[in-house]
């Protein structure tokens, strides 16, 4: 992004001690010392998902409508307006700046959001003119004790159907729950608004039938603007991280409670966090291909996200589409062998976020079922796994399971077509009532506890092939023509790019044992 030019203002020392004071209000109970203090804590709350950093101006999937990526344009902003080497003392207050010699007009008053409000919130967010994510439901924010909360059905581009997503910041961490499956996350609060003090008057503007002071700021690339009512309630913000990403958050302001009494509840954690980790009923040792998009160089999946095939055509589509951005060149086909006994699925980048590592996590794509489809048949959008390398096989050991049972299954040489995908569980109509099952499952194992056994091993690897060559076989084309999930037409191009009579040609050399090596 480009560095933001330093402009120099003017501004009476009252004014300039005033707007240092708000600044710091918006860091709550654990302010440190006025002047180079952040506006954030410095906890890395980065998520990747699958394979590769989704680009901030991308859009990162599964974790609350793009929530990491806009806190993490917001961490930015923040960093950007306390740098020495941008921004001095006095070179930003209360929206006053020095444009080619000239102060701009005065503004009102400095601007501030209240410290506390509760409001039904809708949000979109587009990339490249498209639709990424939108969602409607509640945003609960507390200033004051560094808490916000956001309870929305979400929708998502190339999905047509919703999650139910419930996420709580605190000042030192935040957690989720996702269609019923708690998600422990790194990102502590980030107020949203600490921003607004710096940012310039650009008059008055009606929204919702109201009229509002709009409040605006661009800085290294970024702009923000906020439609502001009555001095204090946010009505109309917009986040514009790059030129063709696009954040909008509508507050209801003639349904906001602008003086709520929070109690202890208000910010607890979701129920489904009260309950033991799912995992699943002890099951038997599969056979089955599993396909990772990654960089050039990288070989190993352990600690990494796979897919089967119509889950790696969704997350190719969206790569095709533009909605998110990675530097990953490379396609592998693998032959794993798992034990079924299905762990909850993690984000797995070289590390895993899961609560329990015993266990190779299961989920349908985006978590798109209750519980995320983690115990179901295979979802007919497609399925994701997590491959900790806590549980992975030694080339001396085999998967484990209970009854050492092997019902291995090889599907290398089905085509598309001929794979049943089974039916999954859909959304319990009765979303308040906690489907959560016992704390141990049929063989009277705590559903929490690990194992200790080995849960995963490539049997080979069997094929890698560019991502260039499986674009030029019209796969953009294909998910246009699917335009949602499940990418039927996509999948077969991706299935022939491996295994059809005119496959890409593999990276690396094929050894005596069928292993494939760069």
């Amino acid at each position: 992004m480009a560095l933001v030019r330093s402009a120099r203002v003017f501004i009476r020392p009252l004014a300039l001690m005033v707007c240092a004071v708000l600044v710091a209000a918006a860091l709550g109970a654990r302010t440190p010392p006025l002047g180079r203090a952040p506006l954030y804590s410095t906890t890395d709350g980065s998520a990747r998902e699958a394979e590769g950093a989704v680009s901030a101006e991308g859009v990162e999937g599964s974790t609350a409508f793009a929530l990491e990526p806009l806190l993490h344009v917001l961490r930015s902003v923040h960093a950007a307006l306390h740098a020495k080497s941008e921004v001095q003392a006095g070179d930003w207050a209360g929206g006053r700046e020095v444009t080619n010699g000239e102060r701009q007009r005065e503004p009102p008053y400095i601007p501030q959001v209240a410290p506390q409000f509760t409001s039904p919130i809708k949000s979109e967010v587009e990339a490249e003119g498209r639709p990424v994510y939108s969602n409607v439901g509640s945003f609960a924010y507390d200033r004051t004790g560094q808490h916000m909360r956001f309870r929305v059905s979400l929708k998502q581009y190339l999905i047509e159907e919703s999650l139910l997503i419930d996420t709580v910041f605190s000042w030192t961490s935040s957690i989720e729950s996702v269609n019923g499956q708690c998600r422990p996350r790194s990102s502590p609060f980030v107020d949203m608004f600490a921003w607004l003090p710096f940012a310039s008057f650009h008059g008055s503007v009606e929204r919702q039938g109201v009229e509002c002071d709009l409040w605006e700021l661009s800085i290294r690339g970024v702009s923000l603007s906020l439609a502001l009512f009555n001095r204090s309630l946010p009505v109309q913000w917009d986040v514009y991280p790059s030129a063709d990403s696009h954040w909008s958050f509508t507050f209801a302001v003639k349904e906001m409670n602008a003086h709520p009494e929070f109690d202890v509840s208000a910010f607890a954690a979701p129920h489904s966090c009260s309950k033991p980790m799912l995992v699943c009923d002890t099951g038997p040792i599969v056979e089955l291909p599993l396909y990772r998009f990654h960089p050039e160089g990288e070989q190993s999946p352990a600690s990494h996200n796979v897919a089967d095939l119509l889950g790696e055509a969704y997350y190719l589509c969206k790569m095709s589409s533009g909605i998110a951005t990675t530097s990953n060149t490379l396609i592998t086909l693998y032959h794993f062998q798992l034990n079924s006994t299905w762990g909850q699925y993690a984000k797995c980048n070289a590390e895993c976020d899961a609560q329990s590592l015993a266990h190779v996590g299961r989920q349908a794509i985006e978590g798109m079922r209750w519980l995320g489809g983690q115990c179901d048949p295979a979802a007919d959008i497609g399925m994701w796994f997590s491959i900790p390398r806590e549980c992975e096989c030694s080339a001396r050991e085999s998967p484990f399971t209970a009854a050492q049972e092997d019902v291995s299954s090889h599907l290398f040489t089905v085509a598309p077509e001929e794979v049943s995908s089974g039916v999954s569980t859909a959304l319990p109509e009765d979303v308040s009532r906690d489907p959560f099952t016992p704390e141990v499952n049929s063989a009277g194992e705590r559903r929490d506890s690990g194992t200790g056994q080995c849960m995963w091993k490539v049997l080979s690897r069997q094929r890698t092939i560019t991502w260039q060559c499986v674009q030029e076989r019209g796969y953009a084309a294909a998910c246009n023509q699917d335009a949602s999930a499940p990418f039927n037409a996509a999948s077969q191009i991706l299935w022939s790019s491996f295994m059809g009579d005119d496959p890409c040609a593999a990276v690396g050399d094929q050894n005596s044992s069928g292993d494939w090596h760069y």
